[in-house]
């Protein structure tokens, strides 16, 4: 009937089904048209099939017979392939209401590989034209690999499907795969309280129903089905990791709402979990990359690590560390630490080995690419992965985060495991401090997130987000100077009278604190002289020299944060965190919270120690960190083992009768809270028990005292820059707050003693020092707060101590007790006629906490 040529009858059939069964109003060639057009015999089939088309299911059957026509060649020619790609499978729906039979006759006539391949190179070479052609045929490639599940899918055909599949994402604009608003920032960091976040409304001219149907075609159980096929064949072929890692790469970064359900699948609804992570490692490490990363001296070898990063051979390795830390990472939120520390790898995907030296690859790659920020374009792509070395970046670090993290906890690496092998840090430090004095002078901080901070300044970069690289002893000094810089630019002199003073009530610290100075927020900075009162109302002599005002830091803690205050509750080991009960939520209840973070941040700023412990979640929280299920331990023991049994058990959860809520005690009444959108409703399986245990735990450690916890950190931010406290962990951080958890070290408070009264030979003195030096720590520690208010020595030592403990004669007195002035760090000791009575009287004092004496 038609004499002409196969590729123009193959176009024909495609107009055929584009333009008279389909109606589009795609774009034709007119000359090509008019010239079939001329047909007397084509003329007569287009009216023939307008006349025909009574219902939507002739249509749909005409559409499926011509599409069985066309793709039935005996072996068809590249540009016919070409052809039915551009003008056939472009076309969104096109295989909407075919017959199940169609559809396997169709995948069973039409050369599935070479067919993948021309749609990759048509999608490379830039022939698809529009947005909406892409996503058609991305919605029909797709579409045919699901056919009776992917049964047509063998080996061969499917790392090509997948491949097409993955370019075709790339190129589609991200706004046919997400909401109408997206976050735009410059990293993607996890901790984005920090980041610089804008919002911005994506194009509109999207046909919802191509988005409904791509969210459709990728749903959850689609995405399960796909993900396990994919997995299989990483059983049986080793180099097939790669190309898996990314395309799977590719629906994280390019599918961001679906990366919960893909995450979710790959850890526990395909194959074994154990088998994928040791796959991707097993095929990381055995890679070029992973040799140079491994070294420890990396310091020495940063050109060369630059270009690997940069090298295009490079993407595969790239890739499948990527999935790595994005899997492993995920893993960990729900990872208890003795399964992480256990060798059972029933448990644990890893043994500690691995995860040492997973480790080290990822301290040393993160620090190049801190190190050398300036010198790298991060928005880069690395070859042809789909991700930009930002990405890659931040998901190493988060990793590298998390694995430092529960080596705080429960160390299992080696001493000295986190620093970086001869960096020199005395350069290091200087060239840190210069660089945030002059961020700070030209006032453009308070606009940078961690990304960008990195690239202006690498150390700051560092130590805001792998701090741990460098020795705390350092980061401390550091943390000092920038203090004292900061003191310097806002003009704040010791030597000058305050700016800032208070009368306070002895009886009433806490309230007379707040009314005086929670609206100072900054300017609490400058010097502060406090005069108290005493219960008469009489103002007490002196002048405050600094030694008042700790000892008001000192009263009003321990009033604030005295459990019986309410703002603050104590863990079952006696740590501090705050009242998690909804009265705490209040305005006023905030504002309080809001006044000790200045208090607490106020401190800091001043180096004065506070003896008040809190407990490592809420100093986390506090930090701008989430709490995972392992932090649960220390909040509530019992939920937490209850939580890992469940995690553990091996019936039918749903036997266990339990639902998606939580109840919550308050004021001698239950409240039940809904974890998810009719929580009450949603019963605990096998499936989701993940799920619930990560919403518990969230839920105790995160959200009930999230507000209390932003009104802390907002008044603690006030004092203390945040670019500083981000220099320290949550640990590190309470050693700052409080002192060094270390043994008193009696040869160095003896270095930096002072004495009033008395020499070093005699015979009192002497004795005191045989006195402590018979004491075990635990009264050392009393005698260190006993003189200090605090029962820990100071972070680098006791010559941070200000001013300088000092021993006073106190007169000969063998009736008499020795009494101390914490707020000036003074002991006053009477000259005991013999070392007998020196010691029972010291140790009366400091146990008995015996007269306080202002003098």
């Amino acid at each position: 009937m038609f004499m002409i040529a196969t590729d123009s009858w193959t176009w024909l059939m495609c107009f055929l089904i584009k333009k008279v069964l389909l109606q589009t109003t795609d774009e034709l060639n007119a000359y090509r048209l008019l010239s079939l057009l001329y047909n007397p015999s084509i003329t007569y089939l287009l009216d023939y099939l307008r006349r025909a088309m009574t219902s939507y299911r002739e249509v749909a059957q005409i559409v499926e017979s011509i599409i069985l026509q066309v793709i039935s060649l005996r072996h068809p020619s590249f540009d016919v392939l070409r052809i039915i790609t551009l003008d056939l499978f472009t076309e969104p729906f096109l295989l909407d209401n075919m017959s199940n039979q169609a559809m396997s006759d169709m995948v069973t006539q039409l050369p599935l590989g070479p067919w993948l391949v021309v749609v990759g190179d048509l999608v490379k070479e830039g022939a698809i034209k529009d947005d909406a052609s892409m996503a058609g045929l991305l919605m029909n490639v797709t579409e045919m690999g699901y056919i009776q599940h992917g049964k047509y899918l063998d080996d061969h055909v499917l790392a090509k499907y997948a491949k097409a599949i993955q370019l075709l994402l790339s190129h589609l604009p991200v706004s046919f795969l997400t909401s109408n608003y997206i976050h735009v920032q410059d990293d993607a960091g996890r901790d984005s309280s920090d980041e610089d976040v804008e919002m911005i409304e994506l194009p509109t001219k999207i046909s919802p129903l191509i988005k409904n149907r791509l969210e459709s075609l990728y749903n959850t159980e689609k995405i399960n089905s796909l993900l396990s096929r994919c997995m299989q064949l990483t059983a049986t072929d080793s180099n097939a990791i790669r190309f898996v890692s990314s395309f799977i790469n590719t629906l994280l970064l390019r599918w961001p709402m679906k990366k919960n359900d893909i995450l979710n699948t790959l850890l526990y609804k395909s194959v074994a979990m154990q088998q994928l992570l040791q796959t991707l490692w097993q095929s990381w490490s055995a890679s070029k990359e992973a040799q140079l990363f491994g070294q420890e001296q990396i310091i020495y070898r940063l050109n060369e690590a630059i270009s690997l990063l940069t090298d295009a051979d490079s993407s595969e390795s790239w890739s499948t560390l990527y999935l790595l830390c994005e899997i492993y990472t995920r893993l960990l939120l729900t990872i208890a630490d003795t399964e992480l520390l256990s060798d059972d790898l029933n448990q644990h995907p890893f043994q500690l080995k691995q995860i040492i030296q997973l480790s080290t690859h990822l301290k040393t790659i993160s620090f190049v690419m801190f190190w050398r920020a300036d010198n790298m374009d991060l928005s880069r792509e690395i070859s042809h992965s789909g991700i930009q070395l930002h990405q890659l970046r931040s998901t190493i670090t988060q990793l590298l985060q998390q694995i430092h993290m529960r080596d705080s906890r429960r160390s299992f690496c080696p001493t000295d495991h986190w620093l970086i092998k001869d960096l020199n840090t005395d350069n290091f430090s200087s060239a840190a401090v210069a660089e945030e004095f002059n961020l700070e002078t030209d006032q453009q901080e308070k606009k940078l997130s961690k990304g960008r901070l990195a690239i202006i300044s690498p150390r700051l970069g560092i130590l805001n987000n792998i701090p741990f690289v460098v020795p705390f002893e350092q980061r401390v000094e550091i943390f000092q100077q920038f203090i004292q810089n900061d003191k310097k630019r806002n003009n704040i002199d010791e030597r000058f009278r305050a700016r800032v003073g208070a009368t306070i009530r002895r009886d009433h610290i806490f309230e007379d604190g707040f009314n005086a100075f929670h609206k100072l927020d900054v300017g609490l900075k400058d010097k502060v002289a406090i005069s108290f009162v005493d219960e008469f109302g009489l103002e007490e002599a002196g002048i405050d020299g600094g030694g008042v005002f700790k000892e008001f830091l000192t009263g009003l803690s321990h009033e604030a944060f005295d459990v019986n205050y309410g703002l603050f509750v104590a863990t079952p080991e006696q740590l501090l965190y705050p009242n998690p009960n909804s009265f705490a939520t209040e305005s006023q209840q905030l504002e309080y919270f809001r006044f000790l973070g200045l208090i607490i941040g106020k401190a800091v700023y001043e180096g004065i120690l506070l003896d008040v412990p809190f407990a490592s979640f809420f100093l986390k929280k506090c930090l701008g960190k989430v709490n995972y299920l392992d932090d649960l331990s220390s909040l509530d023991p019992e939920l937490y083992k209850g939580l890992l049994s469940l995690k553990k058990y091996d019936g039918n959860v749903e036997d266990l009768s339990l639902d998606f809520t939580v109840t919550h005690d308050e004021m001698g009444s239950s409240k039940t809270i809904e974890l998810v959108p009719n929580g009450s409703q949603v019963p605990v399986t096998n499936q989701n028990r993940i799920q619930y245990i990560y919403l518990v735990a969230n839920y105790r450690l995160n959200v009930q005292i999230a507000k209390q916890c932003r009104a802390f950190f907002k008044g603690l931010s006030t004092i203390v820059d945040i670019k500083w406290l981000r220099m320290f962990n949550e640990q590190e951080l309470q050693v700052l707050l409080g002192g060094a958890s270390i043994p008193i070290d009696l040869a160095d408070l003896r270095a930096n003693t002072v004495l009033a009264g008395y020499d070093e030979r005699d015979a009192t003195i002497q004795n005191f020092w045989k006195a402590l030096e018979s004491f075990d720590n635990t009264l050392r520690m009393k005698f260190v707060k006993f003189v200090t208010s605090c029962s820990r020595p100071p972070l680098l030592g006791f010559k941070e101590l200000v001013p300088k403990f000092c021993i006073r004669n106190a007169g000969v007195d063998d009736d008499r007790l020795p009494t101390s002035s914490t707020c000036v760090n003074l002991l006053k000791l009477p000259n005991f006629s013999s070392y007998r009575v020196l010691r029972e009287k010291l140790l009366y004092a400091i146990t008995a906490d015996a007269g306080f004496d202002l003098s």
